[in-house]
C-alpha cells in the first residue's frame, strides 16, 4: 500500500522484503528466479550470496538448512554445464567446493567432492596433476575421502599407460599416487617418520609399486632363463631399463631404493643392459645373480634375500647357463688359461648352493622340476665351485707375489707363516679339488 501496489505478486513481496532488509527474501528471490534452474551462473550466484549472508548474520541463519543443498546444487550445475568439456567442469566444481570440503566441515560436501573425483578419469597428465595439486591441502588435513578420490584418478592414469604398453609412465603415476598417500600420513608439523611397513599396509599405490616391480622382474627372469615359451625381446629389455631409470630419478627413490622388490628389478635391469650391449654378459650377470641370492638384512630388519623365493629357480637356471658357458671355456683351454674366465667367485657359488639346498630340501618347491634338471644343476654347481676355489687361490697367489716383489716386502718377510713356496701349483689344486668332489 505504501508503494501503491494493491494486489502484490510474489515478486512484489520478495522485492519489498529485500528493501526492508529481509535476507531470507533475498535468497528466496534468487532461488525462484534462476537459482533453481540448473544453469551454472544463477545457481552459483545464489549459493555464493547465501554463503555470504550466512557468514554475515550467523544468528539469523542459525537454523537455515539449505546452505549445503544450494552449494551442491551449484557444483552439480557447473559440471552439467560443461558436458563437452568435462575436465573444465570438474576442475571448476572442485575449486568451488574446496573451501567447504574440509574434514571438519559438512560431510555431505566432503563426500560429494570425493565422489566427483572418484568417477572422473582425467584424459591428460596435465589435468590429473592440476586436480592433485588442488586437493593436496585437504589430503594434508587428513581427508580420507578426498584422498580416495585422488588415488582413483591416479589409477585411471596408470591403467591408461598400461593399455598403451608404457610401463615407465605407469610407474611414474604409481609414484605420484604414493606421494599423495605420504602427504596423508605426514604429521601436523610436516615431518614424515612413517615406516615402510606402515606405508605398505595403508597405501594402495605403495603396494602397487611393489607388486609391479616383483611381477615385472619375475616375468623377465622367466624369459632370460628360458623357462617359458617366450624369449626376451629388445622392447622387453628396454622397457625394464626405462622403468628402473624412472624409479631412480624420482624424488621418492631414497626411500624406495631400500625396498627389496625395487632392488630386484634394478639388478634385473642391469642384466638387461648387459644383454643389450651384447658383450659377453656372463660375468656381469653372475655378479647380479649373486647379490640377489645372497643373505642380507632387508628393509624390515629381517635377514633374507633380495629375490623372492618364487624367482629362486629361474635365477639358478640362469646361473646354470653361465656355469655351462664357463665349463665349455674350461674344457677348450689349456691349464694356463682355463681359469681366466670364471664368472662366479666362491662367495657367489656359496649363495647359489645355499638357495639350491633350500629348494631341494622342500619337495613342494621342486615338484615341477625334473630329477634330471636337479642333478644337472647339482653337477654344474660342483664344477663351478671347483673353478671358483682354484681361481680365487690363483688370484691370492698372484697378489702375494706382487706384494712380495713390491714395496710391501718387509710386511711379507714379517709374515713367516705366509711362505710363498708352500703354495701348490694350479694343476695340483685342480687335482685335489676334483678328488674332493669325487669323494
Amino acid at each position: 500500500e505504501k508503494f501503491g501496489v494493491t494486489n502484490p505478486t510474489g515478486f512484489d513481496e520478495i522485492l519489498v522484503g529485500t528493501m526492508q532488509g529481509n535476507t531470507g527474501k533475498v535468497i528466496e528471490g534468487m532461488y525462484t528466479y534462476g537459482g533453481n534452474s540448473g544453469a551454472a551462473l544463477p545457481t552459483t550466484m545464489t549459493s555464493l550470496l547465501t554463503n555470504l549472508l550466512v557468514a554475515t548474520d550467523r544468528k539469523a541463519f542459525a537454523d537455515f538448512p539449505y546452505q549445503t543443498e544450494l552449494l551442491l546444487s551449484a557444483a552439480s550445475a557447473i559440471v552439467a554445464s560443461h558436458v563437452d568439456r568435462r575436465d573444465v567442469g570438474v576442475r571448476l566444481a572442485t575449486k568451488f567446493l574446496l573451501p567447504h570440503a574440509t574434514p571438519k566441515g559438512d560431510p555431505l560436501v566432503n563426500g560429494w567432492m570425493a565422489e566427483l573425483l572418484s568417477h572422473h578419469a582425467p584424459t591428460t597428465d596435465t589435468e590429473a596433476e592440476g586436480l592433485l595439486n588442488l586437493c593436496q591441502g585437504l589430503v594434508r588435513l587428513k581427508s580420507r575421502r578426498v584422498l580416495d578420490g585422488c588415488i582413483s584418478m591416479v589409477l585411471s592414469r596408470v591403467q591408461h599407460y598400461q593399455k598403451q604398453r608404457q610401463p615407465w609412465s605407469a610407474v611414474h603415476w604409481m609414484l605420484r599416487g604414493l606421494e599423495t598417500e605420504l602427504l596423508f600420513l605426514q604429521s601436523k608439523d610436516g615431518t614424515d617418520e612413517t615406516s615402510w611397513e606402515t606405508i605398505l599396509a595403508s597405501g594402495t599405490c605403495a603396494r602397487l609399486v611393489v607388486s609391479f616391480c616383483a611381477r615385472d622382474a619375475s616375468a623377465l627372469l622367466i624369459k632370460l632363463a628360458g623357462a617359458g615359451t617366450e624369449v626376451p625381446t629388445t622392447p622387453d629389455l628396454d622397457a625394464t631399463v626405462e622403468v628402473v631409470e624412472c624409479l631412480e630419478k624420482d624424488p621418492l627413490y631414497p626411500m624406495l631404493g631400500r625396498v627389496s622388490e625395487v632392488q630386484l628389478i634394478q639388478h634385473v635391469a642391469a642384466m638387461c643392459k648387459a644383454v643389450l650391449r651384447n658383450e659377453s654378459p656372463e660375468k656381469s650377470m653372475a655378479s647380479h645373480i649373486s647379490v640377489c641370492l645372497a643373505q642380507t638384512v632387508l628393509e624390515d630388519g629381517t635377514v633374507g634375500t633380495i629375490a623372492h623365493p618364487s624367482t629362486y629357480w629361474n635365477l639358478l637356471t640362469l646361473a646354470g647357463k653361465i656355469l655351462d658357458h664357463d665349463e665349455e671355456f674350461y674344457k677348450a683351454r689349456d691349464s694356463a688359461e682355463r681359469f681366466s674366465n670364471v664368472s662366479f667367485d666362491v662367495a657367489g657359488i656359496h649363495a647359489l648352493l645355499s638357495v639350491f639346498t633350500k629348494l631341494t630340501m622342500e619337495e613342494s618347491k621342486t615338484e615341477h622340476i625334473s630329477e634330471k634338471e636337479i642333478e644337472g644343476m647339482r653337477l654344474g654347481l660342483a664344477n663351478g665351485l671347483m673353478r671358483a676355489i682354484v681361481s680365487d687361490n690363483r688370484k691370492s697367489y698372484e697378489s702375494m707375489v706382487k706384494m712380495h716383489a713390491g714395496p710391501d716386502r718387509k710386511r711379507m718377510d714379517q709374515a713367516k707363516s705366509a711362505d710363498i713356496g708352500t703354495y701348490s701349483s694350479v694343476a695340483d689344486q685342480e687335482l685335489i679339488v676334483e678328488r674332493m668332489l669325487d669323494f
